[in-house]
């Protein structure tokens, strides 16, 4: 395999992957653009689970997420809720409405 960049999922994250999550924010501009072909991998086990290629790399703010976006698989009943779960994934960050989130839209393949 080529020296692919890597995208982490959380272990508890990884089943939605495979049951269509399509979706995923991160704090951390991971530089990818429209086109990047991604392997993903489990953040525990750093095992390559499939590959993502970019379809839609945009940055936003934590209050401009849509609580209701099914592409992300996980959708949210209010804002302090979605701010909770980015605490859970960034604990050394401050996390406001205010601070910048990259959002990942990508298509998944099992296999290259």
């Amino acid at each position: 395999m080529k020296n692919l960049p890597k995208m982490g999922f959380h272990e508890s994250v990884v089943p939605q992957v495979f049951d269509g999550k399509i979706s995923t924010w991160r704090l951390r501009d991971h530089n990818f653009k429209n086109g990047d072909i991604v392997a993903f991998e489990n953040s525990q086990t750093e095992e390559i689970f499939g590959f993502g290629e970019m379809t839609n790399v945009t940055t936003t703010t934590v209050g401009q997420i849509d609580l209701k976006d099914k592409s992300h698989y996980k959708t949210y009943k209010t804002r302090q809720e979605l701010i909770d779960a980015f605490k859970r994934h960034y604990p050394a960050y401050e996390i406001t409405e205010d601070t910048p989130v990259f959002a990942y839209t990508y298509k998944f393949k099992k296999e290259l």
